[in-house]
């Protein structure tokens, strides 16, 4: 299957895999062609540390002492790769993500097979995969994604499968668009209505406009003009609605007064 995506060319950054698929061999053929993210099985198989061979359960509790307080740390180990059509390389450089409570002895590992990715961008990734398994049991019960055909026929199997997905997507868009409150949504149009109708680099510029046509009246026209700029200051500061700007007008108006 992982042969068939590469050959389409289909681009993602992991392929995500519980505990259960977690196994040198798999991960090992995998990683030919795309990173990996998955839970690390508690067992006794060995990593290379440093220059020991050490189980996940040793290296954790050596990590564990040099982050005495941290919840969440990680290591560089190598993988023994199973990979037989890769002889050039005997180890798979892996970095190792360590989560624990505080307090207590129990841990989850993550292992990512890109080293260069940071420790909080590999839990989230993992994440996801709860997503994923929701999906997987929701399709199973109600969709009939294990249990659509009968056939023996991997074409056919592709086809019941791809059915089975495509309904999930057609049901998950209309639960968002009937159900889904869409808080973030609903909260920008509730902002972009209290907003006013012109920009404030638009009553600037009307600002500017009136009081230049107001001068060139005022030379002409003495006192009358003055106050007659002040009128259109005024009237156009308060169809703005803007508190300081009413304060600004009311200061100056007084001031000129004086």
């Amino acid at each position: 299957m992982i042969q068939r995506i590469s050959k389409r060319k289909f681009k993602f950054d992991y392929v995500l895999m519980d505990s259960w698929y977690a196994v040198p061999t798999l991960i090992s053929h995998i990683y030919k062609y795309y990173n990996v993210i998955c839970n690390v099985k508690i067992n006794e198989f060995k990593y290379k540390y440093y220059n020991d061979f050490l189980s996940i359960n040793k290296i954790f509790r050596l990590e564990k002492a040099k982050n005495k307080r941290k919840s969440m740390f990680s290591c560089f180990v190598q993988m023994e790769n199973k990979n037989h059509c890769d002889k050039k390389n005997k180890y798979i450089d892996v970095k190792i993500v360590f989560l624990r409570k505080k307090e207590s002895s129990e841990y989850m590992a993550i292992l990512c097979t890109d080293t260069n990715a940071c420790d909080k961008d590999i839990v989230k990734a993992y994440a996801y995969r709860w997503d994923i398994e929701v999906f997987f049991k929701t399709s199973k019960q109600f969709l009939r994604l294990d249990n659509g055909t009968e056939s023996c026929n991997f074409d056919a199997l592709i086809a019941s499968i791809t059915i089975s997905c495509v309904r999930y997507c057609f049901l998950s868009y209309i639960e968002r668009r009937q159900t889904d409150p869409m808080t973030l949504g609903e909260l920008y149009r509730t902002c972009c209505d209290e907003l006013p109708e012109i920009t404030f680099e638009q009553a600037i510029g009307q600002i500017l406009g009136i009081t230049v046509q107001a001068l060139a009246l005022a030379v002409h026209g003495g006192a009358d003009g003055a106050r007659e700029l002040l009128g259109q200051l005024k009237n156009l500061v308060f169809s703005l609605k803007c508190d300081n700007l009413e304060k600004v007008y009311e200061r100056e108006a007084a001031r000129l007064a004086a």
